[in-house]
């Protein structure tokens, strides 16, 4: 019963995610093979002061970009590409961490990938 009313408790204190919570500078650790330690590179995820979403991945602007919260996970896909296709990436936000894949069309691959917040994003009214 103790437990229980501390859950209770718990959960009303906590604030509900938000599509904000994607913002940011992410360290993307790339799991493309089995027997070798990932890759690294970095996604940005900003949002401007109307709402709209921008961001890059692997250094490729989003050319697409949406984002949904269910069961109180905040997700985000977007689309990217460079000269050998189009990449789709999807994420969940899972404990503060992003845990993600991305499909290359041109390179036929699948690549899981998790991501840890570097810094947040400063909005363009922000910079100093």
């Amino acid at each position: 019963m103790i437990f229980t009313l501390a859950f209770v408790i718990a959960q009303s204190v906590l604030p509900a995610p938000t599509i904000a919570d994607l913002e940011g500078e992410w360290s993307v650790a790339l799991y493309y093979a089995a027997e070798q330690p990932p890759s690294t590179t970095t996604m940005v995820v900003q949002i401007d002061d109307s709402g709209r979403l921008g961001g890059r991945f692997y250094g490729s602007e989003f050319e697409a970009v949406q984002t949904t919260i269910r069961f109180d996970t905040p997700t985000i896909a977007a689309v990217t590409s460079d000269g050998s296709g189009v990449y789709f990436h999807s994420a969940r936000l899972i404990d503060g961490r992003l845990e993600g894949q991305t499909f290359s069309v041109g390179r036929d691959f699948l690549m899981m990938w998790t991501a840890e917040r570097t810094h947040d994003v400063m909005s363009e009214n922000d910079a100093p």
